[in-house]
């Protein structure tokens, strides 16, 4: 009997650990640079903010996008199914080395073809977006610039 108690004691744990472990996702660090520059401790380097969104979409883990300052063109899309937020933070320099916090230096031009930045979580993730400016950004219902969409 004594065995048996210590045997399912320490499956339990097993169980436990494991499934805590499951949920206990590591952040993840992205840098955006047109230039292909790299310097800080990211985990990955891209040369698009699509790119950026569309692995961060489906990497279930949190994400920041750290953003390097200029002029970035397209309508950027996120949509994602996962649990985990996302924030996007521009200003950064060459490499995403250092940060200068002003909106006017990182700007997303959606060349009045659809909306700049459209995020969309179907499970209400949270979003965090700081540090740009939007351009150019056009709807059908107005703006265009930014749409958020989350729901649970």
């Amino acid at each position: 009997m004594r065995k048996l108690s210590i045997f399912l004691f320490t499956a339990f744990c097993f169980i436990h650990v494991n499934v805590t472990q499951a949920w206990a996702a590591i952040q993840l660090d992205y840098c955006v640079d047109p230039s292909g520059a790299s310097g800080g401790s990211y985990n990955s380097y891209f040369t698009s903010l699509q790119s950026a969104l569309t692995a961060a979409e489906s990497n279930n883990a949190p994400t920041v996008i750290d953003v390097t300052q200029g002029t970035h063109v397209g309508n950027f899309i996120y949509s994602s199914s996962q649990m985990y937020d996302l924030s996007l933070r521009g200003g950064f320099l060459a490499g995403c080395t250092a940060r200068l916090l002003n909106p006017s230096n990182t700007v997303l031009n959606g060349l009045s073809t659809g909306i700049t930045l459209d995020f969309e979580s179907t499970v209400g993730a949270h979003v965090n977006i700081e540090g740009f400016s939007f351009i150019n950004g056009t709807s059908f219902y107005g703006g265009g610039g930014l749409r958020v969409n989350t729901s649970s």
